[in-house]
C-alpha cells in the first residue's frame, strides 16, 4: 500500500482496504517477517488519517486496532489476548499481528498504514515459528474468511470512532483487560540477561511497564524481550 500511496498521483481516501490471498514477504516488527499460505489466513492493509489524534497518542491507535482485532477472534474462540507490543495470542500462540506505519508531523497524525496479519486456516507453519496457531488449529473447524474479514471491519469502525471521539479511558481499559500476562509474573529477556518481572502495564507512550521486586521498568519497543514456553 506504502508504493501505491507514493506513486498515485490522486488523493487516496481514508479507508481504503488491500487484501491479499498470497503474501511473500509480508512485514513483521523490526526485522521480522509475516509468512501466509495461499488463500489460508487474513491479510490486508487499512489506510486511516487520524489527524485528530494528537502525536503524543499515536499508541492509542495501536490500542484500538489491538481490540477490534481481538473482538474479532473472540468470536471464534475463547482465551485471547492481546501481547504487547503487536500481537494476538491464544493463551502462549501466537494467532496474528499488527504493523502500523504513521506519517506524523508536529501536529497531528497525518497518515496510518494498519496492516493486520490473522492466520486463520493455515495448519502447518514454518518451523522457525514455533508458537504460531491457527483459528483452525485452536477449533478444529474452517472459518470463512469473507465473513471473518466483515466482522473485523465492524470491529475496527466501532474502535475508530471510539477514538475519534476521545474515548482514551474506556480504550486504554479495555486493552488493559485484555493485555496478555497482566499483573502477573513473567521471564523477559532485557539487555542480555533474564529476569523475571511483574507486567504492570502499557503507558500512553506505548511502553511497557514491569516491576521487580528492586525497581520499576518502563521499556520501550525493542529493548526487551518476552521468554515463552
Amino acid at each position: 500500500m506504502r508504493q501505491t500511496l507514493d506513486s498515485s498521483s490522486i488523493s487516496i481516501p481514508e479507508g481504503l482496504l488491500v487484501t491479499t490471498d498470497e503474501q511473500f514477504s509480508g512485514k513483521g516488527q523490526g526485522a521480522k517477517s509475516w509468512l501466509s499460505e495461499p488463500k489460508q489466513n487474513l491479510t490486508l492493509s487499512i489506510l486511516l488519517r487520524p489527524v485528530f489524534l494528537p502525536p503524543r497518542y499515536v499508541f492509542y491507535l495501536n490500542k484500538a486496532v489491538a481490540l477490534a482485532v481481538h473482538d474479532t477472534l473472540a468470536t471464534e474462540m475463547h482465551g485471547i489476548a492481546i501481547k504487547w507490543p503487536n500481537d494476538l495470542y491464544h493463551h502462549n500462540n501466537k494467532l496474528g499481528g499488527i504493523l502500523i506505519e504513521n506519517v506524523i508531523d508536529s501536529t497531528s497524525i497525518r497518515q496510518s498504514i494498519i496492516g493486520i496479519g490473522i492466520n486463520v486456516n493455515q495448519t502447518v507453519f514454518d518451523t522457525s515459528i514455533p508458537n504460531a496457531t491457527s483459528i483452525s488449529l485452536v477449533t478444529g473447524r474452517e472459518t470463512d474468511l469473507s465473513a471473518l474479514l466483515e466482522k473485523l471491519c465492524g470491529q475496527l469502525e466501532k474502535y475508530y470512532l471510539q477514538l475519534r471521539a476521545s474515548q482514551f479511558t474506556a480504550i486504554d481499559a479495555l486493552y488493559h483487560h485484555y493485555l496478555f500476562g497482566h499483573q502477573a509474573e513473567h521471564e523477559f529477556l532485557l539487555n542480555n540477561e533474564k529476569i523475571t518481572a511483574t507486567v504492570n502495564g502499557v503507558n500512553p507512550e506505548g511502553k511497557l511497564i514491569l516491576s521487580t521486586p528492586d525497581s520499576k521498568l518502563t521499556l520501550a519497543v525493542g529493548e526487551v524481550t518476552w521468554i515463552l514456553p
